[in-house]
């Protein structure tokens, strides 16, 4: 490390390897030590993190550099033609390449048009009521509110905003939003707050059912990732660029090394957008997203994740989310496989924040109904009755209760469905073939069920149980905590498993009571947890009962 701290200010080698050094902690006498791995050079090894990015100049084009991927180790300004040109240009590709575009007006199949957009002209914006407009080609801004906006669509000034928004009281989002809408020529743009009156609850339910099919029929989605706050902006990246170094091969070619910045980690997945509730349906039924962090721009379509500094990178959840078929793709996964997946996001999807818990379920309506009819099957509140069994086997992880989250008075989501809690899930580790499900437990309308209710609930036979205070703690996990009688719980037998000489047959459980919200001969049942029980925990004879 001293030899590069010696000739940094005449190397900019030097200058790049001392910097790296000081931010990885190296004393003075301590050697950098690290292997190339295709474009990137990782820290002691091929385990160890990516410390150096190694580009090819475009300039150069030529096939003796291996592995290395073409690339400019430094940025364009933020709103200059050349960045803008990029992202035209990813967009061609996309569209003439990748056959991605999916537009009715390029022969495919009708697209179901949002109720209102913002026409952006070329100076000023208005919002537009859009009926029998055939195919208008739009682009949709995923952002964090960050609080309040400082200007929202009401009642009370919808029919001025038809004539002009004033564009100087917008977020500092929705006029740089504007600014990349009108740079990529597309005359029209979806933003949540200006597009859905406010105030008024039957356009706000109306259309947030429709999110789904507004972001997955966007030409492309602008997705302010590295913003909190509607008044932040995103269009700068907030990191200076990397230091970088510029070697001369020796047939004459350039190559470029700089610091690496392409962490997909911190940038996309841990950006303040990603942590929303409402992003991820946004992401997952978007066809293509540029999404501006914290560095740079990442451009996410259906072949893969690239950078603003031209990488073509690897990262699982864009392999996922920027699938342009997305939720078709599920289809090619064998049946444990299309489960997999569904838990994986539903889990997940627990994990994230809203500023209002009660739109856990309304946030991610949209890709349960694509899922749904991917799987063709009925899906509703978190569960698939084809997979019903497995989907009711969620529970909280260790040490964290749940809590139930208060909706309004003509809103019910079943005790049930992990959507009614506020908090995380996971779902049983259950091996696949190995359990024989149960028929004591299905998917039914109040009206199948004579309880004349408009819910979706579960008919099942519920059992009396045998637990003592070991069994609790071992084989029981209570949704929310304690506050019911031990002899006031009842099972409902999921599954089992199948019988093996050398191994204790489990049986899967869902713990159910009596609803206090119903008349007692009702026999109306609520969940209150899972449980992993023995045959001896459990009674032969059960009756039949309804769990809302």
């Amino acid at each position: 490390m001293r030899d590069f701290q010696t000739l940094a200010s005449t190397c900019d080698m030097c200058n790049l390897l001392y910097a790296i050094s000081q931010r990885l902690g190296l004393e003075e006498d301590q050697e950098l030590h690290c292997i190339r791995d295709g474009s990137t050079f990782k820290l002691k090894g091929r385990d160890g993190p990516p410390i150096l990015s190694l580009f090819s100049d475009p300039a150069y084009n030529s096939d003796d550099l291996g592995s290395v991927q073409v690339g400019y180790p430094t940025l364009s300004p933020p709103e200059s033609p050349e960045r803008y040109r990029l992202f035209q240009k990813w967009l061609y590709v996309c569209d003439n390449e990748h056959g991605h575009a999916r537009d009715a007006c390029s022969g495919g199949c009708a697209v179901q048009m949002p109720t209102r957009l913002i026409y952006v002209g070329e100076s000023s914006e208005h919002l537009e009521d859009i009926k029998d407009s055939g195919f208008l080609r739009y682009l949709a801004l995923s952002h964090c509110w960050g609080g309040s906006t400082s200007l929202s669509t009401l009642t009370s000034n919808i029919d001025k905003f038809r004539s002009e928004i004033p564009h100087e009281q917008l977020p500092i989002n929705f006029q740089e939003a504007i600014k990349v809408t009108r740079a990529l020529k597309i005359p029209y743009l979806w933003i949540d707050s200006l597009c859905i009156i406010q105030d008024d609850p039957e356009d706000w339910r109306r259309e947030a059912a429709r999110m789904g099919q507004v972001f997955s029929n966007a030409y492309c989605t602008i997705a302010a990732t590295s913003a909190a706050a509607s008044n932040e902006g995103f269009l700068t990246p907030k990191l200076n660029s990397a230091l970088s170094a510029t070697l001369k091969t020796p047939e004459g070619g350039l190559l470029h090394i700089s610091e690496f910045m392409e962490n997909c980690n911190r940038d996309l997945e841990s950006a303040p957008l990603n942590t929303r509730g409402w992003v991820m349906q946004e992401r997952a039924l978007s066809r293509r997203t540029l999404h501006f962090t914290k560095t740079q721009v990442y451009w996410e379509c259906g072949n893969g994740l690239h950078c603003e500094r031209l990488f073509k990178l690897s990262n699982p959840q864009s392999a996922l989310f920027a699938d342009s078929d997305f939720p078709k793709a599920i289809l090619k996964y064998y049946k444990g496989g299309r489960i997999t997946l569904f838990q994986n996001l539903y889990e997940k999807y627990s994990r994230l924040n809203f500023s209002y818990t009660s739109d856990r379920p309304v946030a991610i309506l949209g890709l349960e109904k694509h899922l749904s009819s991917v799987l063709q099957t009925r899906g509703e509140s978190g569960v698939f009755e084809q997979y019903l069994a497995r989907s009711l086997l969620w529970s909280r992880p260790e040490n964290i209760f749940l809590n139930s989250i208060t909706f309004q008075d003509d809103y019910h989501v079943p005790s049930w469905s992990w959507m009614a809690y506020e908090g995380p899930i996971t779902y049983a580790n259950i091996p696949f073939d190995e359990v024989e499900w149960s028929t004591d437990c299905l998917l039914r309308s109040g009206e199948e069920t004579g309880t004349n209710s408009k819910r979706t609930v579960l008919k099942a036979v519920a059992r009396d149980l045998k637990l003592d205070k070991l069994d609790m703690h071992d084989r029981v996990k209570i949704d929310e905590g304690s506050g019911f009688e031990l002899s006031n719980l009842r099972g409902v037998v999921l599954g089992k498993d199948k019988k093996r000489e050398s191994r204790v047959q489990v049986y899967y459980v869902l713990l159910v009571t009596l609803s206090e919200d119903e008349p007692e001969q009702a026999k109306v049942y609520v969940r209150v947890g899972v449980a992993w029980l023995l045959e001896h925990n459990i009674a032969m004879d059960g009756e039949d009962v309804v769990i809302y």
